[in-house]
């Protein structure tokens, strides 16, 4: 189960890359889109499976690095979110789209996405 973890990370780590190349791309601007939905949801997935996992298995002291990094970097990004971007109290799902990241923070996911698939091909060639 740990080698499955550790070889899909470099999978999420390339569409976390993704992810943020094209907010990069879009200026911030949220995208709209079958597969942008698509590889959220198999984030926000990994997310729970990666606190399953940290919880339940038996991690090497690097090999911990991984699920440590992506769990960081998604509760960091929630806080984030929910400190600077409040939902107004009426507001819709698709108001709720329409907000402008700034530039800083998609770099910044552009950025998590290379470094954690770098990270986990590492730990998976060295580790596995």
């Amino acid at each position: 189960m740990k080698e499955f973890y550790l070889f899909v990370s470099i999978l999420i780590g390339l569409v976390s890359t993704y992810d943020g190349y094209m907010l990069y791309k879009a200026k911030g601007q949220v995208i709209r889109n079958k597969i942008i939905v698509l590889t959220s949801s198999v984030e926000f997935l990994w997310v729970l499976l990666t606190f399953y996992m940290l919880f339940s298995v038996n991690f090497s002291n690097i090999e911990i690095l991984v699920p440590v990094l992506f769990a960081a970097h998604n509760v960091i990004g929630w806080v984030y979110s929910f400190v600077f971007y409040p939902i107004p109290k009426n507001a819709t799902p698709l108001e709720t789209l329409d907000i402008q990241i700034p530039r800083w923070y998609t770099v910044f996911g552009l950025c998590f996405g290379i470094v954690f698939t770098v990270t986990s091909s590492m730990v998976f060639a060295l580790y596995s």
